[in-house]
């Protein structure tokens, strides 16, 4: 059996609940906002250790030409 929503205009909800609804929802919105923000951070900690490596391999690749042409 379905459940049909019933929409209410906003001036006959009591104020008491408004407040709560609008509580309710603004929570909701900061919870939303804490995991796209965790999600953001973790995003930045693997970008950094991605940069690291490449750093890492830029300077063994420098310093294998730097060999390579020592030895020409």
């Amino acid at each position: 059996m379905s459940e049909e929503t019933k929409f209410v205009p906003a001036s006959m909800i009591q104020p008491e609940i408004k407040d709560k609804l609008a509580r309710k929802w603004l929570l909701d919105i900061v919870r939303a906002m804490i995991k796209v923000q965790t999600s953001i951070m973790q995003h930045l900690d693997l970008l950094k250790d991605a940069m690291f490596i490449y750093r890492d391999f830029l300077q063994k690749l420098e310093l294998a030409i730097s060999e390579a042409e020592g030895e020409l």
